[in-house]
């Protein structure tokens, strides 16, 4: 079962972070007086973390692929790695 918000999440005056429902996840900076680079980064930021339901989603539906083929490499642990990572199993 996950321990995470389910996705998808979005973000918001580009740092807030926000599930589909409109619960709260974080945000990537609160000071808007950021040097424009600083806040260029914090932008990118947001919108990375907003994508991790599904790059989780991903990564799981990647991993079951390669086992169906029987394809056992550096990319399988890495996913599993990956995914035990954002499930805190790791």
């Amino acid at each position: 079962m996950s321990k995470h918000t389910s996705g998808p999440w979005e973000t918001s005056n580009r740092f807030d972070i926000y599930s589909e429902s409109g619960y709260f996840i974080g945000c990537t900076c609160g000071n808007l007086t950021l040097p424009k680079s600083v806040e260029l980064i914090d932008e990118a930021n947001a919108k990375l973390i907003a994508a991790a339901p599904e790059l989780l989603e991903a990564c799981k539906e990647a991993l079951d692929f390669l086992r169906i083929c029987a394809i056992n490499n550096l990319v399988n642990r890495q996913l599993k790695e990956a995914i035990e990572k954002a499930e805190g199993e790791k």
